[in-house]
């Protein structure tokens, strides 16, 4: 029996903890490929989480942008400072000035944070 040829593609994943489509129609991460056939489910629920105590909260805007979010992580940051925060969540990483710690009982967790003298040098270097 002959391997039937799957179309790559560059937006369906490898890997990862989000299911495939597969071809019995079902969703497994067993069948993330690669291939344009095994596009990948999507967000299945709220990119916002609660964060655990014992975590910092912060209110930031996004370098260049009105864009407000509230992250939580487990690391104290500098109100004022520019850092490159890598969120848990896809397409939120950027470059971003902490403006307040805030309390709020849901947003984005990060995963790293790297400092940098301002928004100018974060941007040129990400």
């Amino acid at each position: 029996m002959r391997k039937r040829f799957k179309t790559p593609s560059k937006t369906s994943p490898k890997g990862g903890r989000r299911g495939c489509l597969c071809a019995d129609n079902t969703y497994s991460i067993k069948c993330c490929d690669g291939s344009l056939q095994a596009q990948g489910i999507g967000r299945i629920s709220s990119l916002e989480t609660t964060p655990p105590n014992g975590t910092y909260g912060y209110k930031i805007q996004r370098c260049g942008h009105s864009q407000h979010k509230h992250i939580w992580g487990s690391q104290e940051l500098v109100v004022g400072n520019v850092y490159y925060f890598d969120l848990v969540h896809a397409g939120h990483s950027n470059c971003y000035t902490v403006l307040q710690a805030d309390n709020e009982t849901s947003g984005f967790e990060w995963q790293s944070v790297t400092l940098y003298n301002d928004c100018t040098d974060c941007i040129n270097n990400n």
